[in-house]
């Protein structure tokens, strides 16, 4: 295969439904999101380099299936009623060489359990670091102001908690 010649129409018939599921097990599987996003955006004319790192992504999920998501059910506050909802946010500054798009990234933990991570490329051009981050926390916060309310619907008291890389 040449790195840069696109695949055959059999190859390339594969490469879409390989994909296609790995887009399926990527809600349960969050630590391939990212990499599962970017082989997405090569679906329409994927290349010899795009099928290596397929095939990497295959070996990476082979060698780590004993991998499982541990959730906790003991509660971490002293309160009963008070419920701790922790957001981890990170950007990544024009990440995205074709259009200089930056990327976020967050984990929302509720006690000891994670219930949402995302990787998604903001929509719109940051022009510094710093508005990268503010879009990533703002972005992150967004998300758990929706657990908040959800938590509050439970009868709990909801305590935010925002952590970012950036100083």
């Amino acid at each position: 295969l040449g790195w840069d010649r696109l695949l055959s129409s059999q190859k390339h018939y594969q490469f879409r439904c390989a994909v296609g599921k790995l887009r399926f097990v990527s809600h349960e599987r969050w630590d391939i999101a990212y990499a599962v996003w970017k082989l997405s955006k090569q679906l329409s004319a994927p290349t010899g380099a795009s099928w290596k790192e397929l095939r990497r992504l295959g070996r990476y999920i082979r060698g780590s299936m004993h991998r499982r998501l541990a959730l906790s059910a003991k509660p971490t506050s002293v309160d009963d009623k008070k419920v701790i909802v922790k957001v981890y946010v990170d950007s990544d500054f024009a990440g995205e060489q074709a259009t200089r798009r930056s990327m976020n990234a967050a984990c929302i933990r509720v006690e000891d359990a994670t219930v949402m991570a995302y990787s998604r490329q903001q929509t719109t051009v940051s022009t510094s670091s710093c508005e990268a981050e503010y879009g990533a926390l703002t972005s992150g916060l967004a998300e758990a102001l929706g657990i908040r309310s959800l938590v509050l619907e439970l009868g709990r008291k909801p305590e935010l908690q925002l952590y970012s890389d950036s100083s």
